[in-house]
């Protein structure tokens, strides 16, 4: 109904405009999306300009911490915490509504959109044991695939994230 980012809301001393949400209602009810203009200066990006849209997105997909509507537990993630993106700083283009349950689907066939143009030579990712890496937009792209998968048992290098 809502997403992820509305939820954490009470850890980033915003429990006032948690407590504004209804839960129980999708992100766009009538009550719920006038509280997109709120959104916290903590989702808006560095080189962002908009208002209520998010350029902080989940790594959305099949074996990711965004797999469909399944929550993951701390015990699923095998390839460690560590070694597992939990979401990325996008650009303008792949903004959502920071209240929507949308997040970033990469394109394999264009593994550059959404992640290029927000910082000079690369992007920003948010780990799920809470560290935050600068990757390089030459990035060896199967070594970034494994890094958001939660358990494909493919270990990543130390260095992979740059060329």
């Amino acid at each position: 109904l809502l997403s992820w980012r509305v939820q954490l809301l009470p850890y980033l001393e915003q429990d006032a405009l948690y407590r504004k949400f209804k839960l129980d209602e999708p992100w766009d009810s009538p009550h719920n999306i006038k509280l997109l203009d709120e959104m916290p200066e903590v989702y808006r990006g560095t080189n962002s300009t908009h208002s209520n849209k998010t350029v902080f997105l989940g790594w959305a997909g099949e074996g990711t911490m965004f797999d469909g509507d399944q929550n993951t537990r701390i015990a699923e993630i095998t390839d460690g915490t560590s070694n597992t993106v939990f979401f990325v700083e996008t650009n303008d283009a792949a903004a959502v509504e920071w209240t929507k349950p949308a997040d970033y689907n990469w394109q394999e066939e264009n593994p550059l959109w959404g992640l290029q143009n927000n910082r000079p030579g690369g992007f920003s990712a948010a780990f799920v044991d809470g560290s935050v890496r600068f990757i390089s937009l030459d990035v060896d792209w199967n070594a970034l695939k494994n890094a958001t998968l939660k358990a494909d048992g493919n270990p990543i290098d130390r260095d992979w994230s740059s060329r």
